[in-house]
């Protein structure tokens, strides 16, 4: 195998890499936070804080908007459906 032929193996498997790491957040950050507002729609609210769940909110919307990509499917799950989740829990807890 000649040197130009590795150069490129190893750049479609850094490719490959950084197209699937963008579904990590996909799917982690709506995931995690579909467990508090589960519990939290069930009248689960102690020890819920309403401030950080706003900074989350807050976040997560600032990246979506902070993002070059609004309209792929990662970025809409990973931040924009994570920070109305938010948004539900916050009003959730302050309506209980």
């Amino acid at each position: 195998m000649t040197q130009a032929s590795k150069q490129k193996a190893t750049a479609k498997r850094i490719e490959y890499l950084q197209s699937w790491s963008g579904w990590l957040p996909a799917i982690i950050f709506p995931s995690a936070t579909l467990f508090q507002l589960i519990s939290v729609l069930q009248g689960q609210t102690t020890g819920v804080s309403i401030v950080s769940w706003t900074m989350f909110g807050l976040a997560n919307f600032g990246a979506y908007l902070f993002s070059t990509q609004k309209y792929t499917l990662q970025i809409i799950l990973a931040f924009l459906i994570t920070a109305i989740m938010d948004a539900l829990i916050v009003i959730r807890c302050l309506l209980t």
